[in-house]
């Protein structure tokens, strides 16, 4: 029972979990764009048709905002690579960190309804031939410029073959999750899509209303354009969360179920045992009432009987649980392994189960005849 409470409440706190974006999630479709043709591999060419597919999916009616990512919320991450700060200088032996990278599109913030914190938007002059751009993510500015003005700086990709071009930071954003919705944010930092194109992207798409009825329409439109480019992945933001947590939510229903069946078996055995002892006590009940016992102290009796069995057992359990839920640390978000209100569910359920037991034998015992009890062999 409190191995169910636990994952319960686990289950409950990462349903509260945003992702980092406003847009409710079944308002975004999305769908994975993979160009068939290798002129596409060229940047010029690439960044063409991508416009014609923008444009093209803009002109599909209930469509409000069009963009593109290499990256997706809650859990497909598109690139992590390290990169440098300009002026900051490594100690011996010291390697540059590793954080997330994503490309985007001018309109990806507004289309998921991600805050601007700081600084401003890409936007389409954000391009080929312009100053290198990029926006970080909150958690990145409290891990890397702690009380300082990250606007302004500059960094750059440090990985193979990345070149040496630094990047101006424009903006500071809220936080999204990208390593799913179990994992603390990961510092992260963006690049216009125009400067860094890359030809296998998500097409991401924002409606008025529920956005699946645009994934028909959507494809016609990219197919019209290049009938050879593949699309797949193709769902709405709400079924990607629900695909995300599908393996805590069977984890919390197993446990869950195996909980009901153990409390179902409780009271069975908490029933027979009392109405077995009610029947082996039927002499000593028709005794006491017939010596003017009145019922409500027949019940009070055999109750406190079954509730003392009861705290017994609870105890034990208690003193099992708290060293069995270590097992399930793993499997927790939002709460510890001693959560008072997971414990104190149990505790209550167990108990409210062992008085509806008690009851019904208790309710019998009250019945017995004082006459017939006396003669009871």
């Amino acid at each position: 029972l409190v191995g169910a409470g636990l994952l319960l409440r686990s289950f409950a706190n990462l349903q509260l979990v945003t992702g980092g974006f406003s847009t409710p999630p079944r308002q975004i479709l999305t769908m994975l764009i993979s160009p068939g043709n290798r002129k596409y591999k060229d940047a010029r060419a690439g960044l063409a048709f991508y416009d014609d597919v923008l444009r093209h999916a803009r002109s599909v009616p209930g469509v409000e905002t069009a963009t593109v990512t290499d990256s997706l919320p809650p859990d497909q991450q598109g690139d992590a690579d390290t990169f440098a700060i300009e002026g900051q200088t490594l100690a011996p032996g010291e390697l540059n960190p590793i954080i997330s990278d994503i490309t985007v599109g001018p309109d990806f913030f507004r289309a998921l309804g991600i805050p601007l914190v700081k600084g401003r938007y890409f936007t389409d002059h954000d391009g080929q031939d312009s100053v290198p751009v990029a926006i970080v993510s909150e958690g990145f500015v409290r891990r890397f410029f702690p009380n300082q003005e990250a606007v302004g700086k500059r960094i750059r990709q440090s990985g193979p073959g990345m070149g040496n071009t630094w990047m101006e930071i424009v903006g500071v954003v809220g936080n999204v999750e990208y390593l799913g919705l179990t994992v603390d944010t990961d510092p992260a930092y963006y690049m216009p899509f125009a400067q860094t194109y890359g030809p296998r992207m998500f097409l991401v798409v924002r409606s008025s209303s529920d956005a699946t009825r645009l994934a028909a329409p959507l494809r016609r439109e990219i197919q019209a354009i290049d009938p050879g480019v593949t699309l797949a992945q193709i769902g709405t933001l709400e079924q990607a969360r629900t695909l995300s947590v599908s393996q805590p939510r069977f984890d919390t229903m197993l446990l869950s179920l195996f909980a009901g069946i153990a409390l179902l078996l409780a009271a069975v055995g908490i029933y027979g045992l009392i109405g077995y002892s009610v029947a082996q006590r039927t002499h000593e009940i028709g005794v006491r009432m017939a010596l003017g016992a009145a019922q409500v102290d027949v019940v009070r009796m055999v109750v406190r009987q079954g509730v003392s069995l009861a705290v017994i057992g609870i105890m034990l359990g208690l003193g099992g649980a708290f060293a069995l839920t270590r097992l399930l640390k793993a499997m927790l978000f939002g709460i510890g392994v001693t959560d008072a209100l997971a414990f104190a569910a149990a505790v209550l359920g167990m108990m409210l189960v062992v008085l509806l037991a008690t009851f019904v034998p208790a309710l019998r015992a009250t019945r017995i005849s004082p006459v017939a009890a006396l003669r009871y062999e």
